[in-house]
């Protein structure tokens, strides 16, 4: 209130009020001077708040905007969080309460919302609004966010020979919530070690990884960097690290760190590893020694096994060196190990001495080998360094049988020493003991082997040419007439085929030809091994029988076909190790316990022959029963029925789980020398599988799509164990447009993240970052495969794994749509009515209200999808423009306007009335009411931009306007858009038959609500100052024409830009437009003289020289341009020469039917007419003007305005505009 106000003040004693006047205007206020005006308005506060997983409650406040509430206020909201709901009171006098919400069982991420409702007053209080009323509770993780590497370290071996190589697998995985990046591990090793081979470390660990080690300092440090710098969350990236053990024994210890260099918010928990390897020089084992029995055909002696017996009987046993490296060995002993129930005769050496402690000089020593405890006495024959490199020397054995109860048991066992030396000329030394084994062959006990086996792919059956391509191939590869291959398996076939074969132990495919008492088949067994043929996996399972495959070779062929089931799992190379039974290695209790035995129940395969300790013995020897009686689980004794017993102390489950069957004694008698396939192979999956349903799924563009990645068996349904495989390592993923009629900025779009396989499956939320119908190709890298090891023997379709494909399409999440809305005079703000669509040369759509809207496609993740173009995927749409509340109203009962107008400039092609289109409206008596106008769009309106970032974005200026009958007023009306909506339309799926696809999957989009976007229209109209000039007596004179707008009295015309007061003419209801401006397009008026004068008598001549403006009919039209204040007054008109007054000249508008080409004409959104079905009749003429000579009377003068030069003949005159 300023100073000057006047103020009358009052004072009403019964309510005790002061009454204040201000200015005709009423206040009432409290007798509690400065008290509030009882109308509390109420908000909710925080409206926003952030909290950690697990966090109890959250309070929020109710607050009064002002004090002095005289009542009482319940308050009711709605509690999202909890899925309830409940009232909070505001006591009389206070201005706040509090809502406490349980947040304790909400989990991250995710929000929820609580929602004031309604308040009510209680002892007549009143409420205001409620506002902000809404508090939004966000719920984070507890945990940091931050990376976290952890790293592991373990050596391929707890004991390590000395001098070996061996190495450390060292894992560095992320197990934060982060990218980690610039990650480095440094491992320093011990000092005992001395050399590391940098290339095969290089070669082996994962390729992000690059490894250097500095051998020049001690102790030995290697860096290792990750190429790509860094390690995401939740990823495992592994380096194999190999290393020489030192030469001397006992334990060394390793540390290794992960840092990251620059990432300050990485924490490094669980950043060091620590690992201890022992380190000695005992190996278990003679292999530098073989033996061979000198055959004889002496009739005492008696074969079983590799060794004769008998009373009376000599044998010849040659021990020798084998030792590939030329090392010779030093302490040599060699001990001739007998089972207790053989009688054990004379022994003597060509080499050394043999210990004796008997009372018959060279006799049998006890002996206590830990290994053979069931060998209790032998020769123990001291060698010494007396061995020369590859020599050899001589047992002879006289007289060693079995005195009647045909138990067999001979052994040899080696203890010896090797020095060794290492790269830097250090010497260290090798401790060897072991079983010593024949030369060219395994054997034992009572089974002698003098044959061996393999397993292919291709029959050979008792074909002696099939059997001569294996015996001729010089590699597994499958070239030429090579056979000895085995192909690339399919993970838990359940029909795989494969083919045992008998060979002779220079391992050539051979018949087998029985040459014993008791028949039997020469049996194949094969289970699964790693490609060392070092790690026993499981056995192989015959389909027929559910039980461990046993393939049986009759006499007379070379091999015969078993049926497997391939596993579950998968490897990228795999070896089958096989165990072989040959009846003609066994003695003939071995060969009659195969005969009667049958394949199933007790000890299936042995049957009664294993019922005892002696029996077994009998047919199988000493060592057999060690092994399967007294170790490995012990399946061959009674008890056990032919199963290994888990739980047996002597059970080993690395090895000992291939007898955890019905076949597990037979398997364990005869896996004394197992022999691996000559070639390895892999178990892949089947194929590549997604979740994806061809021609059918479609997604969403940056929205977390849950996908599921298998690579299942060959089920087709389960994912196969162990195949663990990254994208872009063995396979890729590909995802593109294969259409060659599309045209798109990314043919290829992103998917993230990458697909990474643990045992054969990845599930997770994907994100696609463009749109399209895509084509998703999951192949392998042809030299990178899975199966690469079988490239050579394996064609293409057998090897790699089956390609998946599917065709799918991918959507922008929504439209974000930017809009404005102006008039076409946007200085006066106005738009003349006008059938834009109806005339072709009309000023090219000019005059219309401009709609500028630019639309984006984009992703869920906001970003814009720059394939979203007509030559790629966009869609058709339509706009559909929601109005506040438009009144259009007109004189009379005929509809006025029948159509809404647009014209879309990206749909014009050049055709005729490309890019028009028009909505029909409603009335309703001389009323339209507008809450919608819709535009459909016949294209996509998505152009090829030049700068593709603009691509998936497009702006088109509408022009809007209305269908002006020119015969047919309407009042001023305002077009004001609150929102605009978007929705793709006719959008069909794959099938091609013109499908629709479900509405969910329609791309929409909308403003939100618009301000300020608007668009005033007129009905226009040329209007002449006067239509007949009287009684002109100069030579010319002044006819001012004027632009001016319809609008009923009835209507607010100053709501529309309208001055009533300063814009009248001298009819009702016309306006003059102040604002027109010719310059800017509002429309010019085009005026020509009237082909025909009249003449006082009546009559007609053609004009001649009678001009406006200075243009004779002849010379051409006078173009008015209205450019200031709604009016040009210098339109003039003159008489000519000829024919002389008094005469009358018509001017007439000159239409765009009246010129050809590009010439000025007066534009139709200033004509009206009056015919009632607007048909163009002009006003005819426009208007006139009549001279006279000069007399003495009144007239009018140049100006075209009433003068006065005898005030006695003046006519009664009135100023018109």
């Amino acid at each position: 209130m300023k100073s000057s106000d006047i103020i009358f003040k009052l004072f009403d004693k019964t309510n005790k009020k002061i009454l204040f006047l201000i200015l005709g205007s009423f206040f009432f206020i409290s007798s509690a001077f400065g008290a509030a005006s009882n109308t509390p308005d109420i908000s909710i506060s925080p409206t926003s708040v952030s909290i950690s997983e697990g966090t109890a409650s959250v309070t929020l406040t109710v607050t009064l905007s002002e004090a002095g509430n005289k009542g009482s206020i319940e308050v009711d909201y709605t509690d999202n969080c909890n899925a309830s709901s409940g009232s909070v009171t505001i006591a009389k006098g206070n201005t706040s309460a509090t809502i406490s919400i349980d947040t304790s069982t909400l989990t991250a991420p995710t929000s929820c919302t609580v929602t004031l409702d309604s308040a009510n007053g209680n002892t007549g209080q009143n409420v205001g609004t409620i506002s902000p009323d809404t508090s939004t509770i966000t719920v984070t993780s507890s945990t940091s966010s931050d990376s976290d590497l952890k790293i592991t370290k373990t050596g391929s071996a707890e004991v390590v020979t000395v001098n070996r190589w061996f190495y450390y697998t060292i894992d560095v995985k992320n197990e934060g919530t982060d990218t980690a990046t610039n990650v480095e591990v440094v491992d320093t090793l011990p000092t005992e070690i001395t050399e590391v081979d940098e290339v095969l470390t290089n070669q082996d660990s994962d390729t992000v990884w690059t490894c250097d080690a500095n051998t020049t300092t001690s102790p030995i440090t290697v860096t290792c960097l990750h190429d790509d710098s860094n390690i995401s969350s939740g990823e495992t990236h592994s380096i194999i690290l190999y290393v020489r053990a030192p030469l001397e024994s006992g334990t060394i210890e390793n540390d290794v760190t992960v840092t990251n260099q620059t990432d300050t918010n990485s924490t490094t928990v669980s950043s060091s590893a620590h690992e201890v390897t022992t380190i000695t020089n005992d190996v278990d084992n003679a292999e530098n020694l073989c033996y061979s029995v000198e055959p004889t055909t002496d009739a005492d002696c008696l074969k079983r096994g590799n060794f004769y017996y008998g009373n009376g009987c000599t044998t010849l046993v040659t021990i020798s060196d084998n030792n590939e490296s030329n090392q010779s060995l030093e302490d040599l002993v060699v001990t001739k190990m007998y089972a207790p129930e053989l009688d054990r005769g004379i022994a003597t050496t060509s080499v050394g001495t043999i210990r004796s402690t008997g009372a018959t000089s060279g006799g049998p020593s006890p002996i206590a080998i830990t290994e053979y405890t069931s060998y209790t006495e032998g020769y123990v024959v001291d060698v010494g360094n007396s061995l020369a490199n590859d020599a050899n020397f001589t047992l002879t054995d006289v007289n060693s049988y079995n005195n009647g109860n045909k138990m067999y048991g001979i052994a040899l066992y080696a203890d010896y020493n090797i020095s060794i030396t290492n790269t830097a000329g250090d010497t260290g030394n090798e401790h060897h003991s072991g079983r010593i084994y024949a030369c060219g062959g395994g054997g034992e006990g009572g089974i002698e082997i003098t044959t061996s086996a393999d397993v292919i792919d291709t029959p050979i059956g008792t074909s002696a040419t099939l059997a001569g391509y294996y015996n001729s191939s010089t590699d597994t590869s499958n070239n030429g007439t090579n056979i000895k291959y085995i192909k690339t398996m399919v993970a838990s076939d359940q029909a795989r085929e494969i083919e045992g074969v008998h060979l002779d132990l220079g391992g050539f495919a051979t018949t087998y030809e029985f040459n014993g008492t008791s028949y039997s088949d020469y049996v194949v067994i094969p289970y699964l091994t790693d490609d060392s043929c070092t790690v026993v996996f499981e056995n192989i399972i015959d389909p027929n029988t559910n039980e461990q495959l046993v393939i049986e070779i009759p006499e007379g062929s070379y091999s015969a076909t078993g049926t497997m089931i391939v596993p579950s799992y998968v490897m990228d190379a795999v070896r089958m190790q096989l165990i072989f039974v040959d009846p003609n290695g066994l003695s003939v209790e071995g060969q009659q316990c195969l005969a009667n035995s049958s394949t199933t129940g007790n000890f299936a395969r042995l049957a009664q022959c294993v019922n005892s300790e002696v029996q077994y013995k009998t047919a199988f020897g000493q060592d057999a029963w060690d092994r399967c009686g007294l170790d490995s689980g012990k399946p061959c004794i009674p008890a056990n029925h032919g199963d290994a017993d888990e739980y047996d102390p002597t059970y080993d489950p690395a090895i000992d789980h291939i007898y955890n069957n019905e076949l597990g004694c037979y398997l364990c008698t005869f896996n004394i020398r197992p022999v691996c396939s000559s070639d390895n192979f892999a178990i892949r999956p089947r194929k590549f599988d997604v979740n994806i349903t061809d021609k059918v799924t479609i997604l969403t563009a940056g929205k977390p799509e849950s996908l599921f990645f298998r690579a299942p068996d060959d089920n087709n349904v389960t994912p196969v164990t162990d195949y663990n495989e990254t994208q872009d390592s063995s396979f890729v993923v590909d995802l593109d447009i294969n259409d060659s009629t599309k045209a798109c900025e990314k043919m290829s779009i992103t998917m993230t993240p990458s697909v990474a396989f643990v045992n054969g499956e990845h599930q997770d939320d994907f994100t696609f970052d463009d749109v399209g119908d895509i084509n998703m190709s999951i192949h392998e890298i042809n030299g990178s495969e899975f199966a690469l090891i079988d490239w050579d023997d394996t064609n293409d379709s057998e090897r790699f794994i089956e390609e998946y494909n599917a065709t799918f399409r991918v959507i922008p999440d929504r439209f974000d749509i930017n809009a404005s809305l102006k008039d076409h005079n946007t200085n006066d703000h106005f738009t003349y009515l006008h059938d834009i669509n109806r005339y072709e040369n009309d000023s090219n759509y000019s005059m219309g209200a401009e709609l500028n809207v630019t639309i984006k496609a984009v992703g869920a993740d906001g970003n814009v999808t720059h394939n979203y173009i007509e030559t790629c995927y966009a869609k058709d749409t339509n706009l559909a423009l929601g109005l506040t509340g438009t009144t259009i109203t007109y004189p009379g009962t005929t509809q006025a306007l029948s159509f809404f107008l647009y014209y879309n400039p990206e749909e014009d092609d050049g055709t005729a009335d490309s890019g028009e289109s028009n909505v029909s409206l409603t009335a309703s008596g001389n009323t339209i009411t507008l809450n919608r106008l819709d535009i459909n769009n016949t294209k996509a309106s998505f152009t090829s931009q030049t700068a593709p970032d603009e691509n998936g974005t497009t702006n088109i200026l509408y022009k809007m306007n209305f269908d002006r009958n020119m015969s047919l007023v309407v009042d001023p009306f305002r077009i004001t858009v609150s929102d605009i909506n978007i929705t793709e339309v006719n959008v069909t799926d794959f099938s091609g038959t013109g499908t629709l696809v479900p509405n969910q999957y329609v791309v929409k989009g909308q403003t939100g609500t618009l301000t300020d976007q608007n668009a005033t229209f007129y009905f226009g109209r040329a209007k002449p100052s006067k239509y007949f000039y009287e009684d002109i007596t100069t030579d010319w004179t002044y006819t001012p024409i004027t632009a001016t707008v319809y609008c009923d009295s009835l209507v607010n015309c100053s709501n529309f830009g309208i001055n009533i007061l300063l814009a009248g003419t001298d009819e009702r209801n016309w306006y003059i437009v102040r604002g027109h401006n010719a310059n800017i397009g509002d429309g010019n008026v085009t005026i020509q003289i009237g082909a025909t004068l009249i003449e006082p008598e009546g009559t007609a001549t053609s004009s001649t020289d009678q001009a406006i403006n200075g243009f004779t009919r002849s010379s051409g039209d006078a173009n008015v341009l209205i450019i200031s204040n709604g009016v040009r007054g210098d339109v003039n008109v003159s008489r000519g020469s000829s024919p002389l007054p008094p005469l009358t000249v018509p001017l007439e508008l000159v239409t765009e039917n009246d010129v050809t080409g590009i010439l000025p004409f007066t534009n139709r959104w200033l004509i009206y007419t009056k015919d009632p079905n607007g048909i163009l009749i002009l006003p005819n003429p426009f208007y006139k003007v009549r001279f006279i000579t000069e007399s003495k009377w009144t007239g009018e003068g140049k100006t075209g305005y009433v003068i006065d030069t005898n005030a006695s003949y003046k006519k009664s005159k009135r100023l018109d505009w």
